[in-house]
C-alpha cells in the first residue's frame, strides 16, 4: 500500500510493516516516529557491513526519486536501537538512538526535509546488530550488498570476538543472514572470507591442475587426468566433477568405439551442503554411472569401457590424503 510521503508520520503505525529477526535472536520492541536529530547516524559506522563506493550517492538520488512519488507500506522502514553508554562516550553523543541500518533512506529522507519518519526499535546486541544488518541489506528492491561486503562484515565480526574463526562458525553466520543468497555466491564468500584470515578450509576442492598436483606431492600412485592413454593401468585416465559425468561417458564411449580403448574416471565433488554431504555426492556419482552404464546394457551394448575407481580426497577431517576414496560396492 502507497502514500504520500507527507502521511508517514501521521498514520496508524500497525499500517507500516514491521520485520522479525527471530532467527536471530533479535528482539522487535515496535515502530515508532522519531526525529532525525535523535538518531546517532554516522555512514561509516552504521554501514559496517557495506563497502561505501560511488554507488550510494546514486542511490540516495534514485530513493529521492521513489519516495516522492510516495511510500510503500509493505516495506520495512529503517531500524534503530537505543543507544549504548559506549556509544554516547565514544560519539560524545546525547541522543537516544542509534541507527541500524537504513542510511541511504535516512540520507535521502533528510534531503527531502523530512524531520521525522517511522523507524523499527530493536533491542539486541553487538552481534545481532552485525547479523541484522547483514540480513537487511540481502532483500531488494533495497541496494543489494555485494559478496565483498558480505566478506567484509564477516572479517569484522571475527576481528571482534563476534564469532569464532573457523569455517564451522563462519558458515552459520553466513547461512543464519543471507539464506537466500545463492549456494555458489555463499561458497565464494566462505571461501574469501577464510583465505582473508588465514583460516584453514576443511574441503579442498580441485581444478585439473589441482588433481595433478595432488597426484605428484600425495599419491603413491600416479594417474592421468585430462583423457590421455595410462600406460600403467591400460586405459585412458578421466578426471570428472559430479554433475559432468555424461560428458565423460560419451568422451569415454567415443575413444572405445574409435580405437577399442577402455577408460577410468577419478571423480571430485562440488561443496557439500547439509542435505548433499560429500559421502551422499560420491555416492550419487557412482549410482549415476550404474544407471547410465543400465540403459546401455538393456539394448545390448558393451559397457565396461568406462571404470569409476576412485574420488580425490577432499574432506581434511576424514579422508586419507594419499589416495583415492574408493566407491562403495553395492548391497
Amino acid at each position: 500500500m502507497f502514500i504520500d510521503l507527507n502521511e508517514v508520520t501521521s498514520i496508524d503505525l500497525k499500517r507500516v510493516a514491521q520485520p522479525s529477526f527471530e532467527h536471530l535472536d533479535v528482539k522487535v520492541i515496535g515502530t515508532k516516529i522519531i526525529d532525525f536529530d535523535d538518531i546517532f547516524m554516522d555512514s561509516s559506522e552504521n554501514n559496517k557491513t557495506r563497502q561505501m563506493t560511488n554507488q550510494s550517492v546514486a542511490h540516495i538520488e534514485s530513493l529521492k526519486q521513489s519516495f516522492s512519488k510516495g511510500v510503500d507500506l509493505n516495506q520495512y522502514p529503517p531500524c534503530v536501537i537505543p543507544i549504548t553508554q559506549e556509544t554516547k562516550d565514544k560519539y560524545k553523543t546525547n541522543k537516544p538512538y542509534e541507527l541500524v541500518y537504513g542510511w541511504h533512506r535516512a540520507s535521502a529522507l533528510r534531503e527531502l526535509g523530512m524531520k521525522k519518519y517511522s523507524f523499527t526499535v530493536i533491542e539486541t546486541d553487538a552481534k545481532g546488530i552485525y547479523s541484522v544488518r547483514m540480513v537487511e541489506n540481502e532483500p531488494l528492491p533495497k541496494l543489494n550488498q555485494q559478496e565483498s561486503d558480505l566478506k567484509a562484515a564477516l572479517g569484522k565480526m571475527i576481528k571482534e570476538g563476534l564469532i569464532e574463526d573457523n569455517e564451522t562458525a563462519i558458515k552459520k553466520q553466513l547461512n543464519l543472514v543471507a539464506r537466500s543468497r545463492p549456494q555458489q555466491s555463499k561458497t565464494k564468500i566462505l571461501k574469501m572470507v577464510l583465505h582473508d584470515e588465514g583460516i584453514p578450509q576443511r574441503f579442498m576442492f580441485y581444478s585439473p591442475s589441482q588433481a595433478i598436483e595432488w597426484s605428484y606431492i600425495y599419491s603413491k600412485e600416479d594417474y592421468k587426468f585430462g583423457g590421455e592413454w595410462d600406460s600403467k593401468r591400460k586405459m585412458n585416465g578421466f578426471l570428472c566433477k559430479d554433475g559432468y559425468l555424461y560428458r565423460t561417458f560419451w568422451r569415454a564411449m567415443k575413444k572405445y568405439v574409435q580405437n577399442g580403448e577402455k577408460s577410468y574416471v577419478i571423480s571430485h565433488m562440488g561443496n557439500p551442503t547439509k542435505n548433499a554431504t560429500l559421502d551422499k555426492k560420491r555416492e550419487n556419482f557412482q549410482l549415476d554411472l550404474d544407471f547410465m552404464k543400465g540403459i546401455l546394457k538393456q539394448m545390448g551394448v558393451e559397457v565396461d569401457f568406462l571404470t569409476h575407481i576412485g574420488s580425490l580426497p577432499q574432506d581434511k577431517d576424514k579422508d586419507v590424503w594419499t589416495k583415492l576414496i574408493k566407491p562403495k560396492k553395492k548391497k
